[in-house]
């Protein structure tokens, strides 16, 4: 099995200072979410790599761009957000505790996809949001030390 690949490790091979990385294909993750990682390779061409597409979106109403049609547009998030989680395209979602936001996790094919999913929501012209990539707790590996099959 081979390990999955980081920004770091594709930012060293961008930039010539370290081996390529083997990256997990498609649908090898553990959870089976990925996101194309495209960087540049000396001599100017570009590759695209696979790795996990996991994200937090922390969104927050926004109560001053808040008009009339912002309660039936809550509701329409809550259903949004329920066909996402049937679509397997949400992972989990929470409401942020004495705020008016939430706390989703999105699993998704790239940041395309993501975009997209963010810009469908009802909420999305009336709400802030913060974007944080997620990475899977892999034990580490000690410099020579054999990776686990």
């Amino acid at each position: 099995m081979t390990q999955p690949c980081t920004m770091v490790q594709a930012r060293q091979v961008a930039e010539g200072a370290g081996p390529r990385p083997e990256c997990r294909g498609a649908g090898e993750g553990p959870d089976g979410a990925r996101l194309r990682c495209r960087f540049a390779l000396p001599g100017g061409s570009t590759e695209e790599e696979m790795m996990a597409g996991k994200f937090l979106v922390l969104w927050k109403l926004e109560l001053s761009r808040a008009s009339q049609d912002v309660a039936r547009a809550v509701f329409r998030q809550q259903d949004y957000g329920a066909r996402l989680l049937a679509a397997g395209k949400l992972e989990a979602r929470y409401h942020l505790v004495g705020g008016h936001g939430g706390a989703w996790i999105y699993n998704v094919d790239s940041n395309e996809e993501l975009d997209n999913l963010l810009a469908q929501a009802p909420l999305y012209n009336i709400s802030s949001y913060e974007v944080l990539a997620l990475a899977e707790m892999l034990a580490p590996t000690m410099i020579g030390e054999a990776q686990p099959e």
